[in-house]
């Protein structure tokens, strides 16, 4: 990849912060997890929600319109693919 070959490597990028979230090109889709979607204390957002998110990044840099709902087939692709990430065996 450092060489310019785009074909290295791998398509998709796996975080975790409390909960797991996958990223795939334009996609990010982020699993349901426990606890406040914001900290009062300070206000800051946690990223975590009882309900699977889905974002298209290309158009939502933000991550403001959660497309989970509205786009289901992708939501299933990318959670049954970081299902597949998670537990190989």
């Amino acid at each position: 990849m450092l060489l310019g070959d785009s074909n290295a490597g791998r398509d998709h990028l796996v975080e975790q912060s409390g909960v797991l979230s996958l990223r795939q090109k334009t996609w990010k889709f982020i699993e349901p997890g426990p606890g406040p979607p914001r900290l009062k204390e300070t206000d800051t957002e946690t990223g975590r929600a009882p309900v699977p998110q889905l974002y298209r990044l290309s158009g939502d840099i933000g991550e403001t319109r959660n497309l989970a709902a509205s786009d289901a087939e992708k939501s299933g692709q990318l959670k049954e693919r970081l299902n597949q990430i998670h537990s190989p065996y």
